[in-house]
């Protein structure tokens, strides 16, 4: 995962160091567009992450062999997964609808 340090040089320019490497940053554009691209990553990791969790408790429905513990295990993990996913969709579309207000977009 990257790291960025963002610091502040004279009221206009920025200069973010990422892995080593030292980006200027003269508009607030550019900080959109590397938010963004983060944003964009974070986001497919936590899908990836989300089929994970509902493999994960498919394994477990499946090899509960009928204990009451272990389904009610994975019952859990898969409501759990399920609410993650349908608060990142929702977080998704709430930054898209105030994106579109903003800017004026239909």
């Amino acid at each position: 995962m990257i790291v960025a340090q963002i610091f502040l040089i004279n009221e206009v320019v920025l200069a973010a160091h990422i892995a080593g490497h030292t980006v200027l940053i003269t508009n607030i554009t550019q900080v959109q567009t590397s938010l963004e691209k983060i944003v964009f990553w974070l986001y497919g990791i936590f899908w990836i992450l989300a089929v994970g969790f509902i493999i994960w408790a498919a394994f477990l429905f499946m090899g509960a062999n009928g204990e009451a513990d272990k389904i009610t295990k994975a019952k859990i993990m898969l409501v759990y997964t399920l609410i993650a996913a349908a608060v990142v969709l929702l977080a998704n579309g709430i930054r898209d609808i105030v994106t579109n207000l903003l800017t004026g977009a239909t």
